[in-house]
């Protein structure tokens, strides 16, 4: 069986209430290739990003990663998945260094403080290592939330909105965190509405409306598809 499969994702939909939030989603994405997933608000970006992690199961249609079934096994295929989401969930009285730590002994790879200080180094983040996380800002937040995903050795990396609360550092930071993912083999999915910056990072772009892809081809095509369906609605 070929176990090299990327991520696909089968006719997936969503429904919340009696509104379809996604309906016929139908995509496939090797591995080393990032997507870049567009849409206004509420055409479902963060919905998609929170089936493809098993978060949220589909009320119709199938997920798998390298023939990896969420429904059959889900330790692991979560343990293939790193999410960098708005919910963050850190430990607001603990620093970054404890989270870190944390976050490796939850893995079960703990890594040493020398370690962890270069991870905050990299990140940007060196010099409030030590402070508790409630006295960071949204931009060191991310910065943080950024350095628990290279714990992980994943196979899939879904960001949403990767760029928000960054500045251009931050920026360059998370371009550099992709295409080291690209090269790793992993299949990124990230949703932004920094359309130029991530048709610059990805190979590929989809864009959503009313939870239906309305267009899919290479991410340097992303701005202007995004404006003449803009234009055609209006």
């Amino acid at each position: 069986m070929d176990t090299d499969l990327g991520l696909i994702l089968k006719d997936i939909a969503r429904l919340r209430g009696r509104r379809w939030v996604l309906s016929h989603i139908d995509l496939q994405i090797p591995p080393g290739e990032v997507w870049a997933i567009a849409g206004a608000n509420g055409a479902g970006k963060t919905t998609l990003l929170r089936v493809i992690a098993s978060l949220l199961p589909p009320s119709r249609g199938t997920v798998r990663f390298d023939d990896r079934d969420p429904e059959q096994d889900l330790e692991a295929y979560r343990a293939k998945i790193a999410f960098l989401s708005h919910r963050m969930g850190m430990y607001e009285e603990l620093s970054a260094l404890e989270n870190l730590d944390s976050v490796a002994r939850l893995l079960g790879a703990p890594r040493s403080e020398a370690e962890l200080s270069t991870l905050c180094e990299q990140v940007g983040i060196q010099g409030a290592a030590d402070i508790p996380v409630r006295k960071y800002s949204a931009g060191m937040r991310k910065r943080l939330a950024l350095a628990r995903l290279t714990l992980q050795k994943p196979r899939v990396v879904l960001l949403d909105e990767p760029y928000g609360q960054l500045d251009d550092a931050g920026f360059d930071l998370v371009d550099r965190m992709i295409r080291q993912w690209k090269d790793e083999g992993c299949a990124v999915v990230l949703a932004s509405h920094l359309l130029e910056r991530a048709g610059q990072v990805a190979d590929r772009g989809a864009i959503l409306a009313s939870g239906q892809i309305r267009w899919v081809g290479a991410a340097a095509d992303l701005s202007n598809a995004w404006a003449r369906l803009q234009a055609e609605v209006a």
